[in-house]
């Protein structure tokens, strides 16, 4: 507790100091289209730009006990520390071998940083940390077209892809009561639990049907033991 109210003095008290600094001159602004934030997609309230830079290599990811990256490995042994909720973003946009500049704060007696903004230098795409999204899901209604279902490892159906390209899952269970909503250009109407990120749009369907007063509800789980009934033929 001690350790983590002094780092947030620390980092106040160099952005405070280099607001001061930069208050006549403000620092450019990347240009339009090569900041790319995480989400929340909100402004941040702090530049992390004002925080000491350093520029390497990753050499490979560093993963928490549940595969997340919360972490990356440079080429000089320096050890940069992420928030694993960055993991998927940090995949898709950073890479072993890739150069970066990292913003963030320096560990007195460690090869070890913090990063609060990671940026690609050849693309100039930026990550920056904007604290881990509240709530995991979002309930919603929306609509869509069928373009085709999706499969589990045996074959199952277990979720619709549609044309937008937000993915339905359900349980597949449940794939004999939606079989007539899965044929391709099918309009459905669903409502459920939407998460999203930079890599897309899942929802976990509630209800779904051809219109919204037409709905099939997901049923409840069977409890612990009990067998669930039988598909019919």
């Amino acid at each position: 507790m001690r350790h983590t109210i002094i780092k947030n003095l620390f980092v106040m008290g160099i952005i405070a100091f280099a607001s001061n600094v930069f208050s006549q001159n403000p620092p450019p602004q990347s240009p339009a289209g090569t900041t790319l934030p995480a989400p929340p997609r909100v402004a941040p309230m702090y530049n992390p730009e004002q925080l000491p830079a350093y520029s390497g290599t990753i050499q490979q990811y560093l993963l928490s006990s549940k595969g997340d990256i919360d972490g990356l490995f440079m080429d000089d042994g320096t050890e940069i520390k992420t928030p694993p909720h960055h993991s998927a973003v940090l995949a898709y946009f950073v890479h072993p071998g890739d150069k970066v500049t990292i913003h963030g704060l320096k560990a007195m007696n460690l090869p070890l940083i913090e990063a609060f903004s990671i940026t690609n230098q050849a693309t100039g795409k930026t990550i920056t940390d904007f604290g881990p999204k509240k709530g995991r899901f979002n309930f919603v209604e929306t609509e869509g077209e069928v373009r085709t279902a999706l499969h589990g490892p045996q074959g199952e159906i277990n979720g619709i892809l549609l044309q937008d390209g937000t993915i339905l899952h359900f349980p597949p269970l449940e794939s004999h009561r939606f079989s007539e909503l899965t044929h391709q250009g099918q309009h459905l109407f669903i409502e459920g639990n939407e998460t999203s990120n930079i890599l897309g749009r899942v929802i976990e369907v509630n209800s779904m049907g051809i219109s919204k007063d037409q709905l099939i509800s997901i049923d409840t789980p069977p409890r612990p033991g009990k067998r669930p009934p039988p598909p019919p033929r």
